[in-house]
C-alpha cells in the first residue's frame, strides 16, 4: 500500500512510520511524507515533498499532484485544518482514498474549543468554566486569577498561553480562558469510532517530563461514560483522541483531536496498532487483527526535539 501523510515531519514522525511498517497484516507499505518544512525527520519516510501551508490556495492542488505522481492508495490527513479544507474537496480525490469519515459538523464541534466547550456546557457534561475572548480588553475584564488561554483552533499544545499578572503579546484571537489547574498527568482516551459507536478504545494516564512521555492504560468508568456518550451524540466516525484533566475527583474534557494524534505509537507499544486497525476499517470495512488493550500496560516514548 502506498500511503501519503501530510504535516508528517513533526516530532512523532518516527513513531507513525514505525506503526505503519510494523502492521499486523505484514503488508508492505511505501510511505510518502509531506510538510511545509522539510527537515531531518524525512529519513523515516520513503520519500518526502515540501508543500504550501494548508491555508494556501494551492495546497489541495499540491497534494493531488503528489497523489497522482506517487500513485498513492491512501491519504491520511494529520491536522484539523487539513480536514476542514479537504472535506470540501473530497470529490477531487478520484484515484486516492482520502481517509476522512467524520462529518464536517462533528469535526467543527469537537476540534474548535469554543464550539466544544459550548457543546459540553449546553449538553450537561462536566466542564470547567470558561470565557471566550476576542481582544486584550476582553481578557482584562475577567482576569482575576491564573488562567490558561487557548487559541480556538490550536493543535499539539500550540496557542496555549499561561496568564498570571500580565497579558503576553503573543495571544491569538479568538481564544478561550480557563482557570489554570496544576496537574502532573493527562488522561487521554484513544478511540476508533464508526457511526457513533466505539470500535476499539483505551484510556491512558500520560505524564510528560521534558522529552520523555510515560503512558499507562487505566480503567475509569467516569471517563468511559463521557467518551461513549460524546461519540454517540456527535455520531463520530474515525480516529479520535479525547483529553481529560482531573480536578477534585472529577474528570473534565480539555481538548479533543478528531484526527490522527501525535503519540499513535503508544497503541503499538501497548501491543496493538490502532492506526492500522482504523486503516483496515476504512479500506475494507472490517478489522482482521483487533487488539485487546490491557489495563496497567505501560510504555515510554522518547520524543526528539531537534
Amino acid at each position: 500500500m502506498r500511503i501519503l501523510i501530510d504535516c508528517a515531519l513533526g516530532k512523532h514522525a518516527q513513531g507513525v512510520a514505525t506503526v505503519l511498517r510494523n502492521n499486523p497484516t505484514n503488508e508492505d507499505v511505501y510511505i510518502v511524507g509531506a510538510d511545509m518544512n522539510v527537515n531531518d525527520k524525512a529519513i523515516y519516510y520513503d520519500k518526502t515533498y515540501q508543500v504550501p501551508p494548508i491555508v494556501d490556495d494551492n495546497y489541495v492542488d499540491a497534494i493531488l499532484n503528489i497523489c497522482n505522481k506517487e500513485n498513492i492508495d491512501l491519504y491520511i490527513p494529520w491536522s484539523v485544518l487539513e480536514l476542514e479544507k479537504l472535506i470540501d474537496n473530497k470529490d477531487r480525490f478520484v484515484n486516492t482514498k482520502l481517509m476522512i469519515t467524520a462529518s464536517k459538523q462533528s469535526i467543527q464541534t469537537l476540534a474548535h474549543k469554543i464550539n466544544l466547550y459550548d457543546y459540553l456546557k449546553n449538553n450537561n457534561y462536566p466542564y470547567l468554566p470558561y470565557h471566550v475572548v476576542n481582544s486584550e480588553d476582553d481578557i482584562k475584564n475577567v482576569i482575576d486569577k491564573t488562567w490558561i488561554c487557548k487559541i480556538d483552533l490550536g493543535e499539539g499544545g500550540r496557542g496555549v498561553v499561561k496568564i498570571n499578572n500580565y497579558i503576553p503579546n503573543n495571544i491569538q484571537y479568538p481564544s478561550v480562558l480557563q482557570e489554570f489547574v496544576p496537574i502532573d498527568c493527562l488522561y487521554i482516551s484513544d478511540i476508533i469510532a464508526h457511526n457513533g459507536d466505539i470500535v476499539n478504545y483505551y484510556t491512558r494516564k500520560s505524564c510528560y517530563r521534558s522529552s520523555i512521555q510515560t503512558h499507562q492504560i487505566v480503567e475509569c468508568k467516569s471517563i468511559e461514560d463521557i467518551v461513549r456518550r460524546l461519540i454517540k451524540e456527535t455520531n463520530y466516525d474515525g480516529l479520535i483522541n479525547i483529553q481529560f484533566i482531573k480536578k477534585d475527583n472529577e474528570y473534565y474534557i480539555t481538548d479533543v483531536n478528531p484526527r490522527l494524534w501525535g503519540p499513535i505509537e503508544a497503541s503499538y507499544l501497548f501491543g496493538g496498532n490502532m492506526l492500522w486497525e482504523a486503516i483496515e476499517l476504512f479500506m475494507n470495512g472490517h478489522i482482521t487483527h483487533k487488539a485487546k488493550y490491557n489495563v496497567l500496560s505501560t510504555c515510554t516514548i522518547n520524543i526528539r526535539k531537534d
